[in-house]
């Protein structure tokens, strides 16, 4: 078996695209970028080619330049491309984590080389990663594992194109933005080309997190106002008599319903915890719920001055 080392990943996977020009090439990868979506269409222009990837969550595809997106993109938009993941609900089977690159031929595949290496440019050039040749006694086996995933998996080409056109989404709050840049090293953000080592924390535990202490700043803060408008109102009232009465007439009646819907993200962000979640969603979760609860406490005071 034909192992690789450390900094010809890349070449390797070179010279297999470029030796084996009579097939298919199909891919199945654990996660790719959208550095890696280019690389491929550079490197296999005119070719049919089948890629399947375990995880698209925009995630994974938020590191890369304006030339890389726009190759990526031209890259989704061939018709000899075709894309699909894994399941919604991989409880049966497993998330697709194999990495593989196969010539198929009709039904003959031709070669086949099996893995560590991602299609990122950390799978590509940095990370320490393998490839190996499959031998040929043993290419049938390994054909009818990489064919059940690929009959299992379905077609994702327009969510892939729109995670890549839209790696944070239409309108997503500034907030999450700022979240993911947030990462170890004194929330400093990576560079691109520092881009994620391995699987980064789920999409909707950041999300739902950050809803969830937007939630509970927006009730503290507000409770808080109003007491200040009050206290304003007795030094200055004619100042503040316009405000107050803003405040007071909406501000208690509304909290209730932000806390409610606080409430309901922390839980869907608590449900999406796993052991690499890092520990300021978790934060973020935690806090937010008692922001919430001190929210709620002063609005519900408030309501009750007002209604007595």
């Amino acid at each position: 078996m034909q192992q690789q080392t450390t900094g010809d990943i890349e070449g390797r996977l070179l010279d297999f695209i470029h030796k084996n020009t009579d097939g298919k090439l199909q891919i199945i990868t654990g996660f790719a970028s959208v550095w890696g979506l280019a690389w491929l269409a550079r490197n296999t222009q005119h070719r049919s080619v089948e890629l399947c990837i375990g995880k698209i969550d925009r995630r994974y595809f938020r590191n890369s330049t304006e030339a890389e997106r726009n190759e990526a993109e031209a890259f989704l938009n061939r018709d000899n491309v075709l894309v699909k993941t894994g399941r919604d609900k991989p409880e049966d089977h497993g998330y697709i984590h194999m990495k593989t690159w196969r010539i198929q031929s009709g039904r003959e595949t031709r070669a086949v080389l099996s893995g560590s290496a991602n299609l990122s440019k950390n799978g590509l050039r940095q990370n320490r990663e393998i490839m190996s040749s499959v031998p040929a006694e043993e290419l049938p086996a390994v054909s009818e594992q990489i064919n059940s995933v690929l009959r299992e998996a379905r077609s994702c080409k327009q969510d892939l194109m729109k995670n890549v056109k839209h790696p944070f989404g239409k309108g997503l709050a500034t907030a999450t933005r700022y979240l993911e840049s947030m990462r170890p090293n004194v929330l400093k953000p990576k560079p691109p080309e520092q881009e994620a080592l391995d699987e980064p924390e789920e999409t909707e535990a950041e999300i739902n997190a950050v809803k969830s202490l937007s939630a509970g700043l927006t009730t503290f803060l507000s409770g808080l106002a109003v007491i200040f408008i009050v206290g304003l109102a007795e030094i200055i009232p004619a100042l503040a008599q316009d405000w107050l009465t803003i405040f007071l007439s909406t501000s208690p009646f509304i909290a209730p319903f932000v806390a409610a819907l606080g409430y309901y993200y922390g839980i869907k962000a608590r449900k999406c915890y796993d052991d690499d979640t890092p520990k300021y969603v978790k934060y973020f979760v935690k806090y937010g719920a008692i922001l919430l609860a001190v929210g709620l406490a002063i609005n519900s005071g408030l309501i009750v001055a007002i209604l007595i």
